[in-house]
């Protein structure tokens, strides 16, 4: 049976100074774990608690992010994440590509999330 669980996650800093990224997820998993195919991914990334820096997000079946149509240009619209590859549980580590068209366009900035807290919100596992 599959389980929608709420995934919390924030990013690696490879140095104190480095800029602490969170996102909250929805991802319905298997049995094992792991997204469901065909299933898009929902969540939301940046300051959780502003309303000024809230970015909605959905992640597609081919594992491309949208940040939505707000983003006229296509580089700060979508990212790439092998999210959908991994196993959903605390500790785990997903990527995530994106450019940013104030810096270099032909650089890819990637960036890694550690999954901090998973809560399961349907199916077998919840409350």
């Amino acid at each position: 049976m599959n389980t929608m669980l709420a995934v919390e996650a924030e990013s690696v800093r490879k140095l104190r100074t480095d800029e602490l990224y969170r996102c909250t997820l929805y991802i319905l998993c298997d049995d094992n774990f792991k997204p469901v195919p065909g299933v898009v991914v929902t969540g939301i990334s940046g300051d959780l608690k502003s309303e000024s820096n809230r970015i909605p997000l959905v992640i597609l079946k081919d594992g491309r992010g949208d940040c939505g149509s707000d983003y006229e240009d296509e580089h700060d619209r979508f990212f790439r994440t092998n999210l959908r590859s991994r196993t959903i549980r605390p500790g785990e580590l997903f990527t995530v590509w994106w450019k940013n068209k104030l810096q270099q366009r032909n650089r890819e900035i990637e960036t890694s999330y550690r999954i901090t807290k998973v809560t399961p919100l349907a199916g077998l596992l919840a409350a």
